[in-house]
């Protein structure tokens, strides 16, 4: 297994982590503004904080490929899963906006918009939709690139 491959299996652990936390903190705690607030700003603390831990524990322990860098094979690869987060991205950021448009109607006739949480302000709804989206997004990303390093193009 490649450092590509490695580091590739350790952004995809701690961004299941932080979204099973992040979910979980969502489901548990009765969410105001200022507890969504935090959530958010904990998890992007936890994702830079443990994304730069990993990867400089595999720099260290894999030295000689962390410095030979990528080569055309990576590049194809990560491409490819760029694109599929990206789309991924775009449906989630297409929904935001969808919900912001809509909840005034949703509001209005009595019904609850799928993702809205009823007691937390229209800004921190549409940044937990967000949130949500680039946690997916990051998951499709890594994924995507060790579907095809396992596959061994």
């Amino acid at each position: 297994m490649g450092y590509q491959e490695k580091a590739s299996w350790g952004t995809l652990l701690i961004t299941l982590i932080v979204l099973v936390n992040y979910v979980g903190e969502l489901i548990t705690v009765n969410i105001t503004d200022i507890s969504i607030l935090r959530l958010l700003s904990i998890s992007f603390i936890w994702i830079i904080a443990a994304s730069i831990i990993v990867h400089v524990i595999l720099a260290i322990l894999n030295a000689k490929e962390a410095e030979k860098g990528t080569d055309e094979r990576d590049n194809i690869f990560e491409l490819t899963a760029t694109r599929n987060s990206g789309w991924t991205l775009y449906v989630f950021v297409f929904f935001t906006f969808s919900q912001l448009f809509l909840v005034q109607h949703f509001i209005t006739n009595g019904e609850i918009s799928f993702l809205i949480i009823p007691n937390v302000s229209t800004a921190y709804n549409m940044a937990n939709v967000l949130m949500l989206g680039l946690l997916i997004s990051s998951i499709i990303h890594e994924v995507t690139k060790l579907y095809y390093y396992r596959r061994g193009y």
